[in-house]
């Protein structure tokens, strides 16, 4: 790379530019695609399309550091979340095989995500009431003292652009969606937090969180689940279902 592309790296994090190899091609030839099958698929499902062809004029006008910010590439974040152009309107259930594939990238963002949310929702909700502090010890939570309900008016989700695409196509979060659980932290929305089903369904999440001790494990055992079964078959939501099912029935008969 030349002395200015050597500075633009190193602007949008970058910290070892030096062996970089930088290849032009030519107007017309197109970039490479992976040879893999299923890599091509998951980089078309995943709307992470091939960016435009990289022109000479195109390197000179990117000399400088607000060039790059104008670019839409600031940080090592913008890098690594390719995700601008995707049709976020469009419905579809991801192939289990991709979702498999992307399993190694997808856990650590998930981790760090839960983690954030996790510290957030336990600094800021409320504690469990009486009927709620009931409800978690007959769903099996361990420590209902440590829980925190956190009532909000949209359900959060996802900064990075790949989870978010990735939680929305393995319907992990859809607009049926009532809460999440962050470990000890749950948010729900105003109107289910009174429905003693969709409180307990997101408290048996607690308790599974606890029986595997931590986020990372959890998340391993959970989204696992998810790329091998779906969602509606997912053995932990299967659990949580059955765990709620006599809260519904209760809360039917009055």
């Amino acid at each position: 790379m030349e002395k200015h592309e050597h500075e633009i790296a190193r602007q949008v994090g970058m910290r070892h530019p030096k062996p970089v190899r930088l290849r032009e091609v030519r107007e017309g030839e197109g970039l490479p695609e992976p040879d893999h099958q299923l890599l091509q698929r998951v980089a078309r499902e995943a709307g992470a399309a091939l960016s435009p062809t990289v022109l000479p004029e195109r390197r000179r006008k990117m000399a400088s550091k607000s060039d790059v910010q104008h670019s839409g590439v600031s940080s090592i974040e913008d890098l690594a979340s390719p995700l601008d152009g995707c049709n976020r309107e469009c419905v579809m259930k991801i192939d289990p095989q991709i979702l498999k594939a992307l399993l190694p990238i997808i856990h650590p963002l998930a981790c760090t995500w839960v983690e954030k949310r996790f510290a957030e929702t336990v600094a800021t909700g409320r504690r469990l009431e009486t009927r709620e502090l009931e409800i978690a010890l007959e769903v099996r939570v361990r420590h209902p003292e440590c829980v925190r309900l956190s009532p909000v008016k949209t359900l959060p989700e996802p900064d990075n652009q790949l989870l978010q695409w990735a939680a929305r196509e393995a319907e992990l979060i859809t607009p049926k969606t009532w809460g999440l659980t962050f470990f000890y932290g749950v948010v729900m929305l105003p109107g289910s937090v009174s429905n003693c089903a969709h409180l307990a369904h997101e408290l048996h999440h607690v308790a599974q969180y606890e029986s595997l001790g931590s986020i990372d494990l959890f998340l391993k055992v959970y989204l696992a689940q998810i790329a091998h079964f779906g969602y509606d078959q997912c053995p932990f939501e299967v659990d949580a279902a059955k765990a709620s099912a006599p809260f519904d029935a209760n809360q039917a008969g009055g």
